[in-house]
């Protein structure tokens, strides 16, 4: 069963950026997608060179969250050049449990339907429907809530 992380932590606001910050990474169109992928890949890259408990896995399991994310808010917002999609990446030193965790927010401006981003499960054959269910296999935790007259989805990998 896949659930979102309502009982988890509250994202940022989109006013902070909070401590272990790297930035954020705006989308106009589906087409930025693989730069804002070759962005978060870049940046973890950099991060976790000198941390021994950082692994590629991480690397690869939070690049491919990042990027099923930040398609599903390309294809299913209203995107336009002043209702771009933006990502946010931190690595958290302390993830509420003691553990070090790097966290992606993905806020996208919505849709004139008012949908909000839910798991679902997806035919065998169907291109698509996999996004939330890799997620929430891939993340320590993630979640769903409303910012910004938006959607904001955000996840969390341990290590």
């Amino acid at each position: 069963m896949l659930t979102s992380g309502d009982q988890h932590p509250e994202p940022w606001s989109p006013a902070e950026l909070p401590a272990g910050c790297q930035g954020e990474f705006r989308l106009g169109a589906l087409e930025d997608v693989p730069r804002a992928r070759h962005w978060i890949r870049a940046t973890l890259d950099k991060l976790t060179a000198s941390s021994a408990s950082a692994t590629a896995h991480l690397v690869d399991a939070v690049e491919l969250c990042a990027a099923e994310l930040l398609a599903n808010a390309a294809q299913c917002s209203d995107m336009s050049p002043t209702r771009a999609v933006c990502a946010r990446l931190a690595m958290l030193r302390d993830a509420g449990n003691g553990q070090r965790a790097v966290r992606v927010e993905v806020n996208d401006p919505g849709n004139a339907r008012g949908e909000r981003p839910a798991a679902r499960l997806a035919e065998p054959d169907a291109e698509s429907g996999r996004g939330l269910a890799i997620v929430a296999t891939l993340a320590s935790r993630w979640g769903t809530t409303t910012a910004n007259r938006g959607n904001l989805v955000w996840f969390e990998v341990e290590y």
